[in-house]
């Protein structure tokens, strides 16, 4: 049978790593905005280059 101490670091090791894991999800979502944000600013500023 596995401690409890043992299994309570195995649930608290999980718990960060799926932290970390949402962090990275989020870092990558919002570079994709502002990488979107910035496409959509020189399609833009290309746009009035034209006029």
């Amino acid at each position: 049978m596995v401690p409890v101490n043992r299994i309570a670091v195995i649930q608290v090791e999980q718990g960060l790593e799926k932290e970390r894991n949402t962090q990275l999800i989020l870092k990558r979502q919002a570079l994709e905005v502002v990488e979107g944000i910035d496409l959509a600013k020189e399609q833009e500023a290309k746009g009035q280059e034209a006029n």
